[in-house]
């Protein structure tokens, strides 16, 4: 990882003119280590355990928003400051305007749209805090935490595998 750290930031040094275009890049002859997989897929079992445990949960708005990180597979992050002034339910998008990989529309499904629609709108975010009038969600990882935990699923499994690679 550090030489790919180094090999970016000589590369970034260059572009920026920091150092001469003419001098090579200190990282680029080395061989690096093959970077491991991180995360694995759920197993159909494994997704049936989370719904399971999900109808259980008394924290609607963590809830919803899982489920719509599930329909969506958007990041977590992203859905947990989703606003309402982002999503257009007529043309069944959302748009992402800060997402990690720049601007970008999601589609939404027929499942996503369901989860919006049985939402209150109370404030600019779409996921609220309970109790919190004008704030969203915090976290996803208390929601994630008993889940697991209902679920018995293995302590490999992430939020991440779940949310995005399901």
């Amino acid at each position: 990882r550090l030489l790919s750290h180094a090999s970016k930031a000589w590369g970034l040094a260059q572009r920026w003119q920091w150092f001469p275009q003419d001098r090579s890049n200190p990282a680029a002859r080395h061989d690096r280590f093959a970077e491991p997989h991180r995360g694995r897929d759920l197993s159909r079992e494994e997704l049936g355990r989370i719904g399971a445990a999900l109808e259980k949960e008394e924290d609607g708005a963590a809830v919803a928003a899982f489920r719509f990180c599930l329909f969506t597979g958007a990041r977590p992050g992203e859905v947990i400051s989703a606003r309402w002034e982002d999503i257009d339910m007529a043309a069944r998008t959302w748009q992402l305007k800060a997402a990690k990989t720049g601007p970008r529309a999601v589609i939404l499904g027929q499942a996503a749209v369901e989860v919006l629609a049985g939402l209150a709108k109370s404030g600019p975010w779409v996921f609220v805090r309970p109790g919190a009038s004008g704030v969203h969600l915090p976290s996803l990882r208390p929601l994630w935490d008993r889940v697991t935990a209902r679920a018995k699923l293995p302590d490999d499994v992430r939020l991440y595998d779940a949310s995005r690679h399901a």
